[in-house]
């Protein structure tokens, strides 16, 4: 492990610059040896996976960035918003390397609450995901609701019908979810 900055008694505290064994290294703010207020930590050697924000106590806490291209051939997948203990918490906007763009609520590291999902052809879907489990799914083409294999349920205090999809995975692509309109329940 290499560090070069300021210390208190031997420990790492104010501004530094860590590198460990792996090639991954941290260039920020330090308090009693943990990354602590503003800072910059890159997972490996070649730069493709990192975090631009705010920690507190070694854990990523408040607004930051995040773009992670391990396990994505086609390009990076990138987080920008709130961070509660390492995990996506709050509000915030998930990128996918095809396009498709989530900006709403998150809780643990899942989407959570009201959000929009944008895919690559331009098509909006309008989100409430339920306890994390539960995805709800309204989508609205061309004034015409299209698609198959989803179940219609009842919105409180809307004309509009909701769909039950299966939620997506920690910082996974949104699922598609089709259906056809087959009535309005008030």
């Amino acid at each position: 492990v290499i560090y070069e900055g300021q210390l208190n008694d031997g420990i790492p505290e104010g501004r530094g610059f860590i590198k460990w064994l792996d090639g991954s290294w941290y260039r920020g703010e330090f308090l009693k040896g943990l990354r602590h207020g503003r800072g910059l930590h890159v997972s490996c050697e070649d730069g493709r996976r990192w975090y631009s924000g705010e920690w507190t106590n070694g854990n990523r806490n408040g607004r930051g960035e995040t773009s992670c291209c391990v396990g994505q051939p086609d390009g990076a997948l990138n987080y920008s918003g709130d961070w509660v203990d390492g995990r996506p918490h709050g509000s915030g906007t998930a990128s996918w390397p095809d396009g498709t763009r989530y900006t709403g609520g998150w809780a643990s590291g899942r989407q959570h609450g009201r959000g929009k999902t944008v895919w690559p052809n331009d098509h909006v879907s309008l989100l409430r995901i339920i306890r994390n489990i539960i995805s709800v799914e309204y989508r609205w083409i061309k004034r015409n609701f299209t698609g198959k294999n989803c179940t219609i349920l009842p919105i409180q205090r809307s004309t509009l019908p909701a769909i039950v999809c299966p939620s997506a995975e920690r910082l996974v692509r949104p699922i598609k979810c089709h259906f056809r309109l087959i009535k309005h329940v008030s």
